[in-house]
């Protein structure tokens, strides 16, 4: 057990506290603004799935409050936090931060929103917030090890940090406060994998109680409502508990980019981040077929090869649905090779059917190799190889599109949000209408021009039934 005396040391919370309170420049804050325009995008166009529908009904069965829940309304803080983090990773293109191996966009941006709201704050404070919950949520998840990752969901483990941090932003918290909030959002995090065994939905409660239980640890931090020092590193701590591997080094560790928002990718394509190298090969390939007037069907052999976790998520040759679809790096690889870039119809039930990507998909064969073993996961590579008439193809990749080292463009952020807003059913004036307000969000007084756009219960900023 912790001797009182180890209390009074400086903790790594107290250390990461202090680091993260620093002022938030100006070009962190234009990069958060299109990871919230991506995260808008994402969350909208969730609400044509299943999954988007139940999170709908869940928000009409709670209270009302000042706290915009997408497809549905005003809601109470827990209660939008909760469901509009669950919407924007339904589909699987949100952001991921590759050494973190979790997603910080769908709980950060749904809790810093979720009290934004509330506290009646602007476009900057609210775009700070964002950014120190993506730094306390990465940098956590960093330290937390391999080992960790095989039994956990980060995204969950450390999202409930992030989401206190966004909180603790916008509360303008001390930091005795701060400290608090991260001690009892650490206190009570989870997230097991188990549920990717199972053809569930698991994943949506991870990172929807993350946000919530991050805002309420903050909101009884300002309350005094006291929490552990070291919850990270302590005995009977986070690391202890579950991070046999762990490096409580990262947490505070000197260097690399000014905030880690900078060092997250974004998506361009539906599906599963861990196959998404192999897809960027194999659309490289495609180039070259194509020139060489390979027809797609005619491809003899498909060899993709990549580092070993990505073969965890996504080796899964037959996919039968639209979640399963998400994580299979086959029919991914095979929708590259046939269509180009794949888009959500790609990972829709007719595309599972299509008899020639099904004929391609059963021609993936795939397995683990260097250099990808070694370099994950600083860099998420893969090659992907394919034959034709006795003549092999290769293409490999070390970072892929949406990486900082590839990375998107904002004019393709801003083009993948306009399609899946269309795909939502707003207009095109309602687009253009969301992408002025996220472009205005570092000098706006307020979030109203932001929130106004956001789909309730008949469209944007009105209520109604909720669009599918």
């Amino acid at each position: 057990m912790t001797e009182i005396g180890e209390l009074d040391e400086p903790s790594l919370t107290e250390a990461l506290v202090a680091e993260v309170r620093r002022p938030v420049d100006a070009d962190a804050r234009r990069v958060a603004a299109l990871h919230v325009l991506d995260w808008i995008a994402t969350a909208t166009a969730g609400l044509g799935t299943e999954e988007g529908g139940i999170l709908t009904a869940f928000a009409a069965s709670a209270d009302d409050g000042p706290a915009w829940t997408i497809g549905y309304g005003e809601r109470a803080e827990s209660t939008a936090a909760f469901v509009n983090a669950g919407l924007a990773l339904v589909l699987e293109m949100d952001a991921t931060h590759r050494r973190a191996r979790l997603h910080p966009g769908p709980v950060v941006i749904a809790a810093a929103l979720a009290m934004a709201q509330r506290q009646g704050t602007n476009g900057a404070r609210f775009l700070d917030a964002v950014v120190r919950g993506y730094e306390v949520m990465i940098r956590i998840g960093e330290a937390t090890g391999p080992t960790h990752y095989r039994y956990f969901h980060p995204t969950s483990t450390c999202g409930a940090f992030g989401a206190a941090a966004a909180g603790a932003s916008l509360l303008d918290l001390t930091d005795r406060q701060w400290v608090d909030a991260l001690g009892n959002a650490g206190s009570r995090t989870g997230g097991l994998w188990r549920c990717r065994l199972e053809r569930t939905m698991s994943k949506l409660v991870h990172v929807g109680e993350s946000a919530s239980a991050g805002l309420r640890a903050a909101r009884l931090a300002h309350l005094g409502l006291t929490g552990p020092r070291h919850v990270l590193e302590g005995e009977l701590g986070l690391f202890a508990a579950s991070c046999p591997d762990a490096e409580p080094e990262a947490v505070n560790r000197p260097g690399g980019a000014e905030w880690k928002i900078t060092e997250t990718s974004l998506k361009p394509w539906p599906g599963c981040r861990h196959a998404h190298p192999a897809v960027d090969a194999a659309l490289r390939l495609r180039r070259h077929l194509v020139a060489d007037g390979v027809p797609a069907g005619g491809i003899e052999e498909i060899e993709v090869v990549t580092y070993p976790e990505a073969l965890g998520f996504t080796d899964q040759p037959r996919p039968a649905s639209t979640p399963e679809a998400l994580f299979s790096v086959q029919h991914l690889v095979a929708v590259a090779l046939a269509r180009g870039e794949p888009s959500l119809d790609d990972v829709a039930p007719p595309a599972l059917r299509d008899p020639e990507l099904a004929a391609i998909r059963a021609r993936v064969r795939v397995a683990s190799g260097e250099p990808y073993t070694s370099a994950y996961p600083s860099s998420w590579g893969a090659q992907v190889s394919v034959a034709f008439r006795g003549r092999w193809y290769r293409e490999q990749v070390r970072d892929a599109k949406g990486d900082p080292e590839s990375p998107m463009t904002a004019g393709e952020i801003e083009a993948k949000a306009g399609r899946l807003l269309d795909r939502a059913g707003l207009t095109g004036s309602e687009i253009a209408a969301g992408l002025a307000a996220v472009a205005n969000l570092p000098t706006a007084g307020g979030l109203g021009q932001l929130v106004a756009v956001l789909p309730g219960r008949s469209g944007p900023g009105r209520a109604g039934p909720a669009r599918r």
